[in-house]
């Protein structure tokens, strides 16, 4: 049964109590599927403190010896206030989890 959020928040129940397999959902506003919910997502950026630091062009931030990495986006057991994008939390680079996974993404040229 999946869980009831009540209080403040929307209740959520699409009726999946796991992740679901990609595209089971309509596609955003910009055509991506599965963008938040089913799985907290690996991003390549190392964890800083705050945003200020961080480069302006859209490269992640890398540096050799980078024992925390962010992840992104809420997994299906999570409150709703962690289902988007900008969501995120600082996990140790070797974390392991059921319900932590990884996007393929391609940069068009």
């Amino acid at each position: 049964m999946p869980p009831s959020w009540g209080g403040i928040y929307a209740a959520c129940d699409d009726g999946a109590t796991r992740t679901t397999p990609a595209g089971h959902y309509r596609p955003n506003a910009f055509g991506l599927f599965d963008m938040t919910g089913n799985v907290w997502e690996w991003v390549a950026d190392c964890t800083e403190a705050t945003y200020e630091s961080l480069p302006t062009n859209g490269l992640p931030t890398a540096r050799a010896g980078c024992e925390a990495r962010d992840v992104r986006g809420g997994s299906w057991d999570d409150d709703p206030e962690d289902l988007r994008n900008a969501s995120r939390h600082h996990v140790p680079s070797a974390w392991r989890s059921y319900d932590l996974g990884f996007r393929v993404a391609r940069n068009w040229p």
